[in-house]
């Protein structure tokens, strides 16, 4: 037999009551209209992690920059000027099977070291346009397609923020670049996240839903003027 129910409605309280009685269902079709209710119930239901900004640790803000748009590299320059401690993980040492692991131990000990001194960090992958061709050579000459050495370096830088977050109990990430946010939220688990404020059109600060709540800014390479980096940081460190 069929399990379809398929309703009309006279007012905007009906579809209050629909939306009551089906927004736990995986499937919902039809009119638009059901959708502007639908969020009500969201909103209201006990979803744990939805409070306040985690405290602040006293220590630094961590970037995280996987992106190699042209946007990002200004934001990493501008971050350089302003006087915040600059890292590089080493694309080609990443892809060296004898090389990687102490690798990001060593970069993960040099990022603490100053985050515990109060600086600012930024992390980035190689983006010098020689290295960054000397290190998609090097995938390809292990088999490895564009694609995937994208994916390993990402998930490396990935690896170098969880380290982090781990050892330190970080709990304020600035995040740059699409495949680079998708690959940190992975490696840390954070399966939703609830909007805390917007920063630039499209860019909002966010805050992980789950027992151990995380305030992040997560944005696509090609976002954000020169200076986002430290509006970000500075909204980071205050919540504000």
């Amino acid at each position: 037999h069929y399990q379809y129910v398929i309703l009309d409605v006279v007012d905007q309280d009906s579809l209050k009551t629909i939306a009551n009685a089906l927004h736990q269902l995986p499937v919902l079709g039809g009119s638009s209209a059901l959708a502007e209710e639908l969020p009500v119930n969201v909103r209201e239901r006990n979803i744990q992690g939805l409070g306040s900004l985690p405290p602040s640790n006293g220590m630094g803000i961590l970037c995280a920059a996987g992106s190699l748009m042209p946007q990002t590299k200004a934001q990493v320059e501008y971050m350089r000027q302003k006087g915040a401690s600059i890292l590089e993980l080493d694309t080609l040492k990443i892809l060296d099977d004898g090389e990687r692991t102490m690798t990001i131990q060593e970069l993960c000990r040099r990022i603490g070291a100053a985050l515990q001194q109060g600086d600012d960090v930024v992390v980035h992958t190689s983006n010098d346009p020689e290295v960054v061709a000397e290190t998609k050579k090097m995938g390809q000459a292990q088999g490895q397609s564009t694609t995937e050495v994208s994916r390993i370096v990402s998930e490396a830088l990935a690896e170098v923020v969880a380290s982090c977050v781990e050892q330190l109990g970080l709990n304020r990430l600035l995040i740059a670049g699409g495949d680079t946010s998708g690959a940190v939220c992975s490696r840390l688990g954070i399966k939703g996240m609830r909007v805390w404020q917007e920063l630039e059109p499209g860019i909002p600060s966010c805050i992980s839903l789950g027992d151990v709540p995380l305030f992040l800014v997560l944005k696509s390479g090609s976002f954000g003027g020169p200076d986002f980096f430290a509006k970000a940081i500075a909204h980071l460190r205050t919540g504000s």
